[in-house]
C-alpha cells in the first residue's frame, strides 16, 4: 500500500518543521517558568539588605548607622520574618597571599548564623579564620588579576587549599592570623567573617563599638514585595541579595505567558493544517482506497498507512524540538555560568515530561481525525 503515502514532500517537511518550531516554543515556555520559580524559590532563602541613603558626600559613619529606635521600627513590620545586623570592623585589616603573590586591604563583615547556610561557620581561638566571599570576587580574580600575573584560575573549591594570612591592626595593637576561604556567601555581598572573630577582633583591636550601617531582612513567604516596597517607602535603599528583582519576575512570566500562547496556538496550527493536508490526501485517493477496502485489507490496514506516516512526522518533530532547547539552555546556562548561580544547566524534568505528553495527545487527536474520515469512505 505504498502507492497511498503521501507524495508531496515538501508539504511534509515543512509541516514537520512547523511541529518542531511549536514544541520548541512550549518547552521553552516551560522553562523560564520553571527558571522564574527556581529564582524565586532561591531568593526566598536569600535575605534582602538594607541602607541609609548617602544624601551628603561628606557623610560619616555615624550619618548612616542605624539607631536603636529605627532598629525597631523596622523589626516591627507585619511583613518581615526575621533580621539581622552587619557587624563591621573598627579596625585595619589586611589580606595576603604568599603563594598567590597578593597583599589588599579589605573589610570584614559578620552576620547573624541564622543567615549563614554554610555549616561549621564558627571560630575559637588559634584556629584558622574561615572567609566567606562573593562569586563575583572570584571572577574578578581569575579574569583580572590572574591573567595580569600569569597566575592559574582557581575554582571555589580550591581556595580552601591556598593559605591566607590575616594581618589587624588598631587601638595600639596588631596581630597576624591564618585564615582560609571556605566558600562563597550564597547571594550576600561581604566579605564574611564569623561572629565570634567580629566580636574578638573588635573587642581588642577597635577603639570604640559602632552601630550597624547595613541590615538583613527576611521577609515573610509571599510578602516581597510589600516588604520592600515598605522599606523603600520609608526611605531606605533595598537590595535583593540573590538574584529577586520585582522588575525580572515580571518580565520572566510576561515571557512566559507570550511564548506558552504563541506555542499552543502554533500547535493548534499545526494540527489543523495536519489533518486538513490528510484529508485532502485521503479524498484524492478516494477510489484506491475503495478498492483495497473491497479486495479485503481491513480498515486498521490502511489507516496504519497514514498514522505512520503523521507517527513519522510528530517523533521527528519533538525529537528536533527537545534536541535544539537541549542544546540552546545548555549554552545560555553556561554562558551565564546558572551552576554558580545553583541553576541546573539542564532542561527541567517538567519540561521534559511535558514535551513528551504533549506529542502524544496530538498523536491520538490525529489519529482518531484519520479514523474517522476513512470510516466515512467506507459507509
Amino acid at each position: 500500500m505504498h502507492f497511498l503515502l503521501p507524495k508531496k514532500y515538501f508539504s511534509l517537511i515543512i509541516t514537520t518543521l512547523g511541529i518542531t518550531l511549536a514544541h520548541a516554543f512550549l518547552g521553552t515556555g516551560i522553562q523560564f517558568f520553571e527558571l522564574n520559580q527556581a529564582i524565586m524559590r532561591l531568593s526566598n532563602d536569600s535575605p534582602l539588605t538594607i541602607n541609609k541613603q548617602i544624601k551628603n558626600p561628606f557623610s560619616t559613619k555615624r550619618d548612616i548607622a542605624f539607631n536603636q529606635n529605627e532598629v525597631n521600627s523596622i523589626q516591627s513590620s507585619p511583613w518581615i520574618q526575621q533580621m539581622g545586623a552587619f557587624d563591621g570592623n573598627n579596625f585595619d585589616a589586611d589580606l595576603k597571599s604568599n603563594l598567590l603573590g597578593f597583599r589588599t586591604a579589605i573589610f570584614l563583615e559578620s552576620i547573624p548564623a541564622a543567615f549563614i547556610k554554610t555549616e561549621r561557620f564558627e571560630w575559637q581561638q588559634g584556629q584558622t579564620v574561615p572567609i566567606l566571599i562573593p562569586a563575583q570576587y572570584l571572577n574578578l580574580y581569575n579574569f583580572g588579576f590572574a591573567p595580569s600575573r600569569g597566575m592559574p584560575k582557581l575554582q571555589m573549591e580550591n581556595l580552601a587549599t591556598v593559605p591566607l594570612q590575616l594581618s589587624l591592626s588598631g587601638n595600639g595593637l596588631r596581630g597576624e592570623y591564618a585564615a582560609k576561604i571556605s566558600g562563597p556567601t550564597n547571594g550576600i555581598n561581604s566579605i564574611l567573617v564569623p561572629v565570634e572573630f567580629m566580636a574578638y577582633a573588635n573587642s581588642k583591636y577597635a577603639a570604640n563599638p559602632s552601630a550597624p550601617v547595613r541590615l538583613l531582612i527576611h521577609p515573610k513567604a509571599g510578602a516581597w514585595n510589600k516588604c520592600i516596597s515598605y522599606l523603600e517607602e520609608e526611605g531606605y535603599e533595598v537590595r535583593t541579595s540573590g538574584f529577586y528583582n520585582p522588575s525580572i519576575e515580571r518580565a520572566l512570566n510576561f515571557f512566559s505567558f507570550i511564548t506558552l500562547l504563541l506555542a499552543f496556538l502554533l500547535i493548534a496550527l499545526s494540527l489543523l493544517l495536519s489533518m486538513g493536508y490528510f484529508r485532502s490526501e485521503i479524498f484524492q485517493k478516494k477510489e484506491s482506497i475503495q478498492k483495497l477496502y473491497l479486495l479485503g485489507y481491513t480498515p486498521k490496514e490502511i489507516e496504519s498507512t497514514y498514522k505512520k506516516t503523521y507517527f513519522q512526522m510528530i517523533i521527528t518533530g519533538s525529537v528536533m524540538a527537545i534536541l535544539l532547547l537541549c542544546l540552546t539552555y545548555y549554552m545560555i546556562a553556561r554562558h551565564f555560568d546558572f551552576e554558580t548561580m545553583d541553576f541546573s544547566i539542564y532542561l527541567s524534568p517538567i519540561t521534559i515530561i511535558v514535551m513528551i505528553v504533549i506529542p502524544i495527545v496530538e498523536l491520538l487527536g490525529i489519529s482518531r481525525s484519520i479514523s474517522g474520515i476513512l470510516q466515512k469512505m467506507y459507509a
